[in-house]
């Protein structure tokens, strides 16, 4: 991830092409990059420890899922859930739609929970990340290699990836590309107002083509209102709960930017160095704070104090959880967020922001399972967590009392992102 963010020495053309390799430990990887190993977690570490995983029978079969009628009714089995959770599954070139009622409800039968996909072949490589707008209905969805066309993707089984992307706006009940994104560079990370009036891109572009924008987005019409020029490489990018302020990390700066939402390019803060490699970004509910996981060097998290949004400072760095860490989400209503681990074991960390200095509450893993999830979906109501383990052809339900990290199987590579929708209405 952090190496596979620059282009590797005298590389070019739109087309990465390898000879196939055997995926290799993330350890060896690391060594073979010329990047140390994580820091790992020391001997009076605060986190406590816990894990399960459990596994569903069966895999999603992504090529027999079932259309939608022009009127957003499924015309699978029963009506449509009162919620969508969407899977982004990246070189699989589709989006897989899943039923949250069934999945708050306990069900982990893969043929049971799948309720259809949605085509996406048209655009290569395939979906990276999705969002879905307040409204239950529509997604954003980034279509890119992302960082995973460096050596995290080939440990991870994608040797040969194509250069490429677009950002596309999905209709999820007619199950239809309703039209690409016009921003300046390759959209990675979105996210909205919690009134939906605005969207927000982090453009951070591919190998070759990297992208330097975070872009305004009009849900009205989808159209670009004003690309923002932050340095080059924004991942992610987080609004906080009353839609004021939204955060971004900038891979070449090693830094996160503050700005207002109402106004980005005039109010975006001095960069804020952070890391050689900050990585996912998210506020912390109900308090002036926000969150960064520091993927690299230090591998830790950082607090950072948004008391004067226009010059943040870091209130606190955590010791090293062990492993990678990058994507982080708030827990609402509780001043916790949840973060993931990438290591030979995949893990997450609630995180307490309350105290200060931070600390982890618990930590939960599957054991043998690698992957790299770029994040997870929190849901208060079923206490479940969601998260793709791209590579390891599995989609991940963490409950957040850190009791279990259960397996589901998926088809292959598996999700390399998940949503929750809120109430479809």
């Amino acid at each position: 991830m952090w190496f596979a963010k620059r282009a590797p020495a005298g590389q070019a053309g739109s087309v990465q092409r390898r000879h196939p390799i055997a995926p290799l430990p993330t350890s060896l990887a690391l060594l073979l990059a010329g990047c140390p190993a994580p820091e790992q977690p020391s001997a009076d570490a605060s986190s406590t420890a816990s894990s399960g995983a459990g596994s569903s029978t069966g895999a999603a079969d992504s090529s027999s899922g079932s259309t939608s009628a022009a009127d957003g009714s499924s015309t699978g089995d029963g009506p449509p859930p009162s919620r969508w959770v969407v899977t982004a599954d990246f070189t699989a070139q589709t989006l897989t739609l899943v039923d949250y009622d069934a999945l708050a409800a306990g069900e982990r039968d893969p043929a049971a929970l799948v309720r259809g996909t949605i085509d996406l072949s048209a655009w290569a490589p395939g979906p990276l990340e999705v969002e879905i707008a307040p409204d239950g209905h529509t997604a954003l969805v980034s279509v890119s290699s992302g960082f995973f066309d460096g050596i995290v993707g080939q440990t991870l089984g994608f040797t040969d990836l194509t250069l490429d992307g677009t950002g596309l706006v999905v209709d999820l009940d007619t199950r239809e590309v309703v039209t690409e994104l016009a921003t300046a560079h390759v959209p990675m990370g979105f996210a909205f107002l919690p009134d939906g009036s605005r969207a927000y891109s982090a453009n951070f572009g591919y190998t070759g083509a990297r992208g330097s924008t975070l872009s305004i987005l009009d849900p009205a019409d989808w159209s670009v209102i004003e690309d923002v020029e932050v340095g080059e490489g924004p991942e992610q990018v987080a609004i906080d709960e009353s839609g004021t302020l939204g955060i971004l990390n900038v891979d070449s700066l090693g830094a996160v930017r503050v700005f207002e939402t109402a106004d980005p390019a005039g109010t975006m803060s001095a960069p804020l160095e952070v890391a050689v490699d900050p990585s996912g970004v998210a506020f912390v509910s109900g308090m002036p704070l926000a969150i960064v996981a520091n993927s690299l060097t230090p591998s830790n998290w950082a607090v950072i104090d948004l008391s004067d949004p226009a010059a943040p400072v870091v209130r606190d760095q955590s010791s090293p959880p062990g492993g990678f860490p990058y994507g982080v989400t708030p827990v609402p209503g509780t001043a916790q967020v949840l973060m993931t681990l990438a290591n030979d074991d995949t893990s997450f960390v609630l995180i307490d922001a309350s105290p200060n200095p931070s600390a982890a509450v618990w930590t939960a893993s599957v054991p043998g399972l690698r992957s790299f999830p770029l994040g997870a979906a929190v849901d208060i109501a079923s206490g479940l967590a969601l998260s793709g383990a791209v590579g390891a052809e599995a989609l991940l339900a963490i409950h957040l009392d850190g009791s279990a990290v259960e397996t589901i199987a998926w088809s292959a590579p598996g999700p390399s992102y998940v949503a929750i929708g809120p109430p479809r209405g």
